[in-house]
């Protein structure tokens, strides 16, 4: 058996091997398509601006006729009001000088009335104002809100700002387990075989064992770069923007080369180990270097 695990870490090696010249290609390839893809990226960019100052035009026009009915509403509310206030001023003056004045009882009376009447109708005319301006600013704002909306469909329909899984590192730490179910059998790194302690692993990946008939999970959404057929296993990549997962060890494939994945998409049925284990192998790729992936998973 330790024989078999030795030859296993051979094997191992030259899967790692393999793994690290894919990856290498699929950098190598993305920074040649780069400078194309910026040039498309530029060109796509400046039509969806095109269409997107169109589209925002259009809004404003439909929009035009509400927000100056708008505006005229609040202006003749603010001219209303001015006046309001100007009568209530003079009625309250009026009263001041009746009351200073030794005249009627009835002229008192009837000039208190008359600065209630218009202090009154001056609220009234305030409260309308106010009325118009929330009506104003609620059409501008919608206004404004639609011609934001429309941009942000434009720019979508023409793929600006749409890079598939560019914001995997974003998430690290909260990224979607590979499996359902599964317990991690061997970690990343240089470790003691978990049964025969005097056998030192060099894991660039983790080993997780899972039951019969397990489907191994996309676990961020990507682009499937590559399926091998390895060692009578099979291999899946899947770029994630500058970052990688492979998934290897696999009895079967669910996806295509090419395919667009999304966290959750099922990649393929876990295999079985030299030592009969249904086991999956999960790697996590920065560039070209590995990195921990239970540092990037929920697990």
């Amino acid at each position: 058996l330790t024989a078999e695990i030795r030859q296993k870490q051979v094997q191992q090696k030259d899967l790692q091997r393999q793994i690290a010249n894919i990856i290498a290609e699929e950098i190598r390839i993305a920074k040649a398509k780069e400078e194309a893809e910026k040039k498309a990226e530029a060109e796509r960019k400046r039509l969806a601006d095109i269409a997107a100052k169109k589209e925002k035009e259009r809004i404003e026009a439909e929009n035009r006729k509400r927000i100056a009915d708008a505006e005229a509403e609040r202006k003749r509310a603010e001219a209303e009001l001015k006046k309001a206030n100007e009568l209530a001023a003079k009625r309250a003056e009026d009263e001041r000088k009746l009351a200073e004045s030794d005249k009627t009882t009835e002229k008192k009376a009837a000039a208190e009335k008359a600065s209630r009447d218009a202090t009154a109708f001056a609220k009234e005319k305030a409260d309308r104002l106010a009325a118009a301006k929330a009506n104003e600013d609620a059409i501008n704002k919608k206004n404004e809100d639609a011609k934001e909306e429309a941009e942000k469909k434009v720019m979508k329909s023409y793929g600006i700002g749409s890079s598939v899984g560019s914001n995997f590192a974003d998430n690290k730490g909260h990224i979607t387990f590979p499996v359902e179910r599964g317990t991690v059998t061997h970690r990343f790194g240089r470790q003691p075989h978990p049964v025969f302690k005097n056998i030192i692993e060099d894991n660039i990946g983790i080993k997780i064992a899972v039951s019969a008939g397990t489907k191994a999970r996309c676990v961020f959404p990507g682009v499937v770069s590559s399926i091998q057929a390895i060692n009578g296993t099979r291999t899946v990549v899947v770029k994630h923007g500058s970052y990688f997962t492979v998934y290897s060890n696999l009895a079967s494939t669910l996806v295509k080369s090419g395919q667009q994945v999304s966290a959750g998409t099922p990649i393929g049925e876990v295999g079985s180990d030299f030592d009969e284990s249904i086991t999956l192998d999960f790697q996590v790729w920065k560039g070209t270097d590995p990195v921990d992936p239970l540092s990037w998973v929920s697990y």
